[in-house]
């Protein structure tokens, strides 16, 4: 299974505001810039409805910074051999399959 993202690559990390809002920003591997600055940028931010519940906007952007490594675990899983796994290997190998193509579409 070939995995060529066209994310941001991470990792990401979550830039907290006094707000209660939080940005999630990501450093790109290789040198590039963004509206001439090199460096991190911002990939998600809690919206100013979200601000309203400081708790759900910590734990959505707690969810979005991960999400990169967690992409990169299923993508593991997805690249496993099948023909020597027993059946329940066999459906978590074939959900991450089906996950990955999900997020690469």
């Amino acid at each position: 299974m070939d995995i060529k993202p066209k994310f941001t690559p991470g990792p990401y990390r979550i830039d907290d505001h006094s707000d209660d809002c939080f940005e999630i920003v990501g450093r790109p591997t290789w040198p590039c810039t963004r509206f001439g600055v090199k460096g991190e940028w911002g990939i998600a931010r809690t919206d100013d409805l979200m601000c309203d519940y400081p708790e759900e906007a910590a734990a959505n952007a707690r969810l979005l910074a991960a999400s990169h490594q967690l992409f990169w675990f299923v993508a593991a899983v997805a690249k496993k051999n099948p023909v020597f796994a027993n059946s329940r290997e066999k459906e978590r190998i074939a959900e991450a399959r089906r996950l990955i193509k999900q997020v690469l579409s």
